[in-house]
């Protein structure tokens, strides 16, 4: 479980009502990258936004890897993560340049409620 999740469930009372922000939903249906997360997660227990968003992070990550070529140093793992340009996850839509190293734009709140389940 991640730590902030742990934290936060351990501590419901003093968490209650506050407010989060996320940029994906881990049960959302019918978007392929959530499908593949979800296959690869397995037990719908274990489905969390912060595991789907390092999910999504590390498959942008590799992509950059790739674009690096085989002796990645600092700079040409830059240079290629500034060149993603518009990437498509499989729904999910990050992009990149030399002056934009956000990857989304999207945000979602999250609250937290009295009995420490994360609600939209």
């Amino acid at each position: 479980m991640p730590r902030l999740t742990s934290i936060l469930l351990t501590r419901t009372a003093a968490c209650a009502g506050r407010k989060f922000r996320r940029w994906c939903r881990s049960r959302s249906t019918g978007i392929p990258i959530v499908t593949e997360y979800q296959k690869k997660i397995g037990d719908e227990r274990n489905y969390s936004f912060t595991s789907l968003e390092g999910y999504i992070a590390a498959k942008v990550i590799v992509e950059g890897l790739r674009k690096a070529g085989r002796n990645v140093t600092r700079e040409s793992l830059v240079d290629a993560m500034a060149s993603l340009d518009t990437l498509d996850l499989g729904g999910f839509k990050v992009a990149y340049s030399p002056t934009n190293r956000s990857g989304s734009s999207f945000v979602e709140l999250t609250i937290v409620s009295k009995g420490g389940k994360f609600r939209n």
